[in-house]
């Protein structure tokens, strides 16, 4: 399950594009982590469709292995499928700069040999703020590239969050984005796979984690009708994506 350091913001490594967001090429990154999982993961490409927008997922190989239809439906229906680590367990990946490798390496191997995905680009869980120097180091030696993001719907808090505060908290982010001049990347959550759901007890955290995901199905039509308003166009990330925070910023 996601953590509160998800809510943390990340250093960005990935080298900025010139003019990535200007006022004649608006364009903004819309992203789920976590996924894909039997329940919300298809609501949302189901909105996405509706909506002709195109989406990334940083996805968890082991829910890869759980639910591999609809691993092929993102990628068939033209969003990307990226690399969010194939276990997300941050005890093991953040014990040393080669364990994650090897969960990296894990997760890279599934999404080349079953679907054909050859990007290096990957989403470190909790952000690239979680990498210290020596995997930095080593990740960049191999070619990895972690994206981060600079706007969220604040969707794995460890309360109840409303659909309405889901699309408030990106509507603010996204002012404060476009202050800055940068190129919204939103953070949102689709989940992970979770067993037994009908079982789970409503106000139990495994049940506040499950209401939050129904909130942000709620909130992504409003989302996207904000974007559209604004004018932006929705664009997968690849090794091109401009950075989420300006090289000097302290979350990047």
């Amino acid at each position: 399950m996601v953590t509160e350091k998800e809510q943390a913001g990340e250093k960005q490594t990935i080298t900025p594009q010139p003019k990535a967001n200007s006022k004649q090429d608006k364009i903004a990154y819309l992203t789920f982590d976590d996924g894909p999982n039997d329940t919300f993961t298809p609501q949302i490409l189901d909105i996405l469709k509706e909506y002709h927008v195109k989406a990334t997922f940083f996805v968890i190989g082991r829910n890869l292995d759980r639910n591999p239809d609809i691993a092929t439906r993102i990628t068939s229906e033209g969003h990307a499928l990226l690399n969010h680590t194939y276990s997300h367990d941050y005890k093991y990946i953040y014990s040393s700069p080669e364990n994650l490798l090897t969960d990296l390496d894990k997760c890279r191997t599934l999404l080349e040999n079953q679907y054909n995905v050859k990007s290096m680009v990957f989403r470190p869980p909790g952000g690239p703020a979680m990498l210290k120097a020596p995997a930095h180091q080593l990740l960049a030696e191999r070619g990895y590239l972690p994206v981060g993001w600079n706007i969220t719907g604040a969707d794995t808090a460890p309360q109840e969050v409303t659909a309405e505060q889901v699309f408030q908290n990106v509507a603010s982010g996204l002012k404060k984005v476009e202050k800055m001049q940068l190129a919204p990347i939103i953070l949102l959550h689709d989940g992970t796979q979770l067993n037994n759901a009908s079982a789970i007890k409503p106000h139990s955290s495994a049940g506040i984690y499950l209401r939050n995901r129904t909130s942000v199905v709620q909130a992504l039509p409003r989302i996207l009708e904000l974007l559209k308003q604004k004018g932006y166009s929705c664009q997968v990330i690849d090794e091109h994506t401009p950075p989420a925070w300006p090289k000097k910023s302290k979350r990047g």
